[in-house]
C-alpha cells in the first residue's frame, strides 16, 4: 500500500506581518541606537528601505514594527533580535533609573568601542 499525501494550499493570511506590542519600548530603543550612530531618520529609513514617515511614527510609538522590520533593523545595527525584546524594569522607576545590570550594551568591534543604553 502507498502512502497518502494531501497538498494544502496555504492562506494569503499568513503572509501578512502581524505588528508587534511593544508598550512604548521598541521605538525609543530604535531612536537611541539611530541618534548613537549619528544617523537621520533619513538614513536608517533609506537602509531599511522603509519611508521616513513610516520610521518616524515607529520611533514615536505612533505606529508598530512588524518583526521582519526589527528583524532589519537588528541587523543593520549588528545586534540580536532579543535585544529589543529584554526584560523591562520596575515600572515604578523606568522612566528615571537604568539600573548598572540591566544597562544594554552596543559593541563595535572594529573601533573597540562599549556604548551602554541609559
Amino acid at each position: 500500500m502507498g502512502e497518502c499525501v494531501m497538498l494544502v494550499k496555504l492562506d494569503d493570511t499568513r503572509k501578512t506581518q502581524t505588528p508587534l506590542r511593544s508598550s512604548g519600548v521598541i521605538g525609543a530603543d530604535i531612536r537611541a541606537l539611530r541618534v548613537s550612530r549619528g544617523w537621520t531618520l533619513s538614513d536608517l529609513a533609506e537602509a531599511l528601505d522603509r519611508s521616513v514617515g513610516w520610521l518616524s511614527q515607529v520611533e514615536r510609538d505612533v505606529s508598530e514594527p512588524a518583526l521582519a522590520d526589527i528583524r532589519r533593523i537588528a541587523g543593520i545595527f549588528d545586534l540580536p533580535v532579543s535585544f529589543f525584546f529584554s526584560d523591562s524594569p520596575d515600572t515604578a522607576e523606568a522612566a528615571y533609573i537604568v539600573r548598572a545590570d540591566s544597562r544594554r550594551l552596543m559593541t563595535d568591534d572594529s573601533k573597540g568601542l562599549v556604548e551602554g543604553l541609559l
